[in-house]
This record gives C-alpha cells, sequence and structure tokens, in this order.
C-alpha cells in the first residue's frame, strides 16, 4: 500500500510513484484489450498495413535468434474459399484478409518444438499490432492437412504451416471484460507443480481416445468432414 507523507520530497515521490503507474497501466492496456475478433466488415486491409503488422510480428523472439518464420498474406477470396472448403474453419471466410504464418520445420530442442514456441511468439505479436491499428484478428488453428495447404499456397518441405491468422475491421466489437477461468492463485506456485485444490487428473486413456479421435477426423475425406459437421450442427 502506498503511504501519503507530509514531507514534501515524500509527497513528491509517491507522486512519481503514481505516474509511474499509470503510464504502466497505459502501455499494458493494449494486452487488457485485446480480443479474439470473428465477425468482419467487407473492408479489405491495406497491404501496407498488413506489411507493418508482420514487421511487428517478426520483431518476437526466436529460439537461436534464427527468426526462420515465413508469413503469406492471403487475399484472394477464390483461395480463401479452397482452404475453407479443405477443412479450414469457417471464420477463414469471414474475413477478406488473413496472414499464414509458417516456420522452418526444424527444431533446435525437438522435445519442445522451439520451432513452434517461436512462431506463437510471433502470432501474439501481430495480434497486439493489429490490435494497435483498431483492428480484429483471429487466431487460427482449425486447418486443412498439412499436405494440401502446401499444395495450395506452394510451400517447400522444410517449412510447416502453423496458423493462420484472420484480419480485418470488426463488426460492432465492444471491449469487454473476458473472465478468466481461475484465480492467480490457482494457477501459480512457487518451486514445484501445484498440488492442492486441482482435483483429480484427466483420465489418460480418455485423452488419447479424444486426440486418435480428432487424428481420424482430419484424415477422413472432405465431403465426409461437410456432412459430419452439419449433423452435429443440425443442418441434416
Amino acid at each position: 500500500m502506498l503511504r501519503l507523507y507530509i514531507t514534501n520530497s515524500s509527497i513528491q515521490i509517491r507522486e512519481n510513484t503514481m505516474n509511474n503507474i499509470a503510464d504502466t497501466s497505459r502501455r499494458l492496456a493494449i494486452l487488457r484489450e485485446r480480443r479474439t475478433v470473428r465477425a468482419f466488415t467487407d473492408r479489405p486491409v491495406p497491404q501496407d498495413i498488413l506489411l507493418e503488422l508482420i514487421e511487428y510480428a517478426r520483431l518476437a523472439p526466436s529460439a537461436g535468434n534464427r527468426q526462420a518464420w515465413r508469413f503469406i498474406i492471403v487475399n484472394d477470396s477464390q483461395l480463401i474459399k479452397k482452404v475453407v472448403d479443405a477443412g479450414g474453419s469457417e471464420t477463414i471466410g469471414k474475413s477478406p484478409s488473413g496472414i499464414l504464418v509458417l516456420y522452418e520445420d526444424y527444431a533446435l530442442t525437438p522435445d519442445y518444438h522451439d520451432n513452434y514456441q517461436t512462431a506463437a511468439a510471433c502470432i501474439q505479436n501481430l495480434l497486439l499490432a493489429a490490435q494497435a491499428y483498431d483492428l480484429g484478428a483471429c487466431w487460427i488453428s482449425i486447418l486443412p492437412p498439412k499436405a494440401i495447404l502446401r499444395r495450395l499456397f506452394k510451400i517447400p518441405w522444410h517449412y510447416s504451416p502453423i496458423a493462420y491468422v484472420a484480419v480485418g475491421y470488426p463488426v460492432n466489437v465492444k471491449i469487454r471484460d473476458i473472465p478468466r477461468n481461475n484465480l492467480i492463485e490457482d494457477v501459480v506456485s512457487e518451486n514445484i507443480f501445484p498440488m492442492q485444490g486441482l482435483g483429480p487428473g484427466p483420465s489418460r486413456t480418455a485423452t488419447y481416445q479424444k486426440r486418435l479421435g480428432v487424428f481420424i477426423y482430419r484424415k477422413l475425406p472432405i465431403l465426409v468432414r461437410k456432412k459430419l459437421k452439419n449433423m452435429v450442427k443440425g443442418k441434416t
């Protein structure tokens, strides 16, 4: 708790401290205000702005400072439709433009997938930059199989598509608080993993079965997947 002392010097220190807190809060506001956007207008995002977003994305840290990311700006409506039809998220088709993020298919520490970690860091930068430009963005990992994306975008074998970021001008987006699922004391521990208050862990068998189900689903023909998706939506 900050205290207000009588001496002028102490008052000045307190005021400086409060100013620092206010300045820090303003700088960090973009982290609190960023929201996933899934509804966009038809207005295209100028390419120079997309390039600026990518410029900020590539300022992210990278494993071994390799900076082995690559970016494909996607603004061809027919190509976007092909991505969706091949199994990509429907949100991809709701934005007139997007950025496909690739990273070299090589990890310095394979056990920890530092190539994916690096790509994720640059994607987060991209999302924050979009927020600063008053744009909406959505980080999308529901994508067609990599083989299809490689064919559609002519991606060489030694680069992997990591995620697609839909970018556009949002439709009636209001900044609202999104409650976190846990309190900070529920997700932080010191020196060892928290053992109290977690309840029973997930079933390992059920987890493997779920992963297998997702793997099998993604291997199904596109038409079969579309039919299953419509059944889930109750459109049969």
